[in-house]
C-alpha cells in the first residue's frame, strides 16, 4: 500500500490551453509471500511523483478533442527489506543494502474525452 498526500492543480491559461500539475510522496510497503517453497519478503520505503503537463484543444466547435503534452517523474527508495527463507533463516537490510529506482518520461498524447 502507499500511504501520503496528492496535490493536484490546474489552470486555464488561455480558453483552449490548461497547465495541470500533480505532487505526490509518502511511504510505500510491500509483502510477497510464497508457500510453495515457503518464503516471503517485505519491503518498505519511500515514493515520490511529479506529473506536469499541458492541453490544448485546437477546435473550440470539438471541446472534447485535445492534445496533450507533459513530463512525468518517479522514484521509490527502498529503506528495508526483510527475507524469510524456506523458513530456516531470514535476513534483513537496513541502511547498507538500500535501493533507489527512478523513471522519468516526456509524452504527447491526442485524445477525446468521453
Amino acid at each position: 500500500y502507499k500511504l501520503g498526500p496528492t496535490i493536484t492543480g490546474g489552470y486555464q491559461i488561455m480558453p483552449n490551453l490548461s497547465a495541470y500539475g500533480t505532487f505526490s510522496f509518502g511511504y510505500q510497503t510491500g509483502s510477497i509471500k510464497n508457500d510453495w517453497i515457503r518464503s516471503s519478503m517485505d519491503i518498505h520505503g519511500g515514493y515520490s511523483v511529479i506529473d506536469l503537463g499541458v492541453t490544448y484543444t485546437p477546435m473550440p466547435q470539438y471541446p472534447k478533442f485535445h492534445i496533450t503534452l507533459g513530463y512525468s517523474k518517479k522514484n521509490w527508495s527502498m529503506d528495508e527489506v526483510k527475507a524469510d527463507m524456506f523458513n530456516v533463516f531470514e535476513v534483513e537490510s537496513f541502511e547498507m543494502l538500500s535501493n533507489d529506482f527512478s523513471s522519468s518520461s516526456a509524452y504527447f498524447g491526442v485524445g477525446y474525452k468521453f
